[in-house]
């Protein structure tokens, strides 16, 4: 079972924690930052394993979230191991017996 989530919005600057500045002088921004707006993490997580998989995205849209759960079921569905192949009627039988 795998499960999803969503996080977000984040600001795309950065937090507050240690600073580089000499105490006295004025803080300022690395000169890799740029001012973009938020951003949000979709998610896909497997409680047995802890296994993660995780994209930061700048919109959250239908089109977004399902085109990257597509990819990444996809390649989950990869390294599963293959299951044998059962007739209509075993599959039936067994389904009755779970049914009690």
């Amino acid at each position: 079972m795998w499960t999803e989530d969503e996080g977000g919005p984040f600001k795309t600057m950065p937090l507050a924690g240690n600073r580089w500045e000499e105490e006295g002088k004025p803080r300022k921004q690395p000169h890799e930052y740029r001012r973009e707006g938020t951003a949000k993490m979709v998610t896909l997580f497997h409680p047995q394993s802890g296994e993660l998989r995780a994209r930061g995205v700048k919109s959250c849209t239908n089109v977004v979230l399902h085109g990257w759960m597509k990819e990444e079921l996809a390649k989950i569905i990869a390294t599963l191991p293959a299951t044998p192949e059962m007739s209509m009627e075993q599959n039936r039988q067994l389904w009755q017996s779970w049914q009690g």
